[in-house]
């Protein structure tokens, strides 16, 4: 049952229908994925360098809302305006790496959970990557920053473990 009176109600719903699919603020976002069950591709990319392994990480934005100045590995909420999984990974490489080239990933397998954001979904993969990214850090896996996302522990955990299968 909502809070909302009917009149809310009627002025969220009016509100909402002003949106263009797949083009939500940051704000209008994080507030509905709060309500609803997101899905998104996790995408951990990984390689071996002198006998270690390790994990490419990026800083989130200063003004993230939920996790500002943290690292975690790249990943999208797919979208409705998206036609396959493929545009997502598509965003995940070519927008927020800057790749312009990349291996097939590897589907590890699909996660359900609860974080800071909300439900979500998480579609997971690991690749090991054939180019530079233009953003983020490599960080050996046994020696992560302070600022990793806590919430991605498992994820990163899962696979380190099928890489080194």
């Amino acid at each position: 049952m909502s809070n909302l009176s009917k009149q809310e109600t009627l002025t969220l719903v009016s509100l909402l229908g002003k949106c263009k699919s797949g083009q939500l603020g940051a704000e209008v976002f994080t507030a509905i994925a709060r309500l609803t069950v997101s899905c998104a591709i996790e995408v951990v990319p990984l390689r071996s360098r002198e006998g270690k392994v390790e994990v490419l990480l990026i800083e989130r934005p200063k003004n993230d809302p939920l996790w500002a100045n943290m690292v975690h590995t790249p990943g999208t909420v797919l979208r409705t305006m998206d036609n396959s999984l493929n545009d997502g990974f598509e965003r995940i490489f070519k927008s927020e790496l800057g790749v312009k080239r990349f291996n097939q990933p590897n589907f590890m397998g699909i996660s359900f959970g609860h974080g800071a954001r909300g439900a979500s979904v998480g579609i997971e993969h690991w690749i090991e990557l054939n180019s530079e990214p233009v953003v983020g850090r490599f960080y050996d896996v046994n020696f992560l920053p302070h600022n990793f996302i806590n919430e991605q522990r498992e994820l990163l955990t899962r696979a380190i473990k099928a890489f080194t299968n």
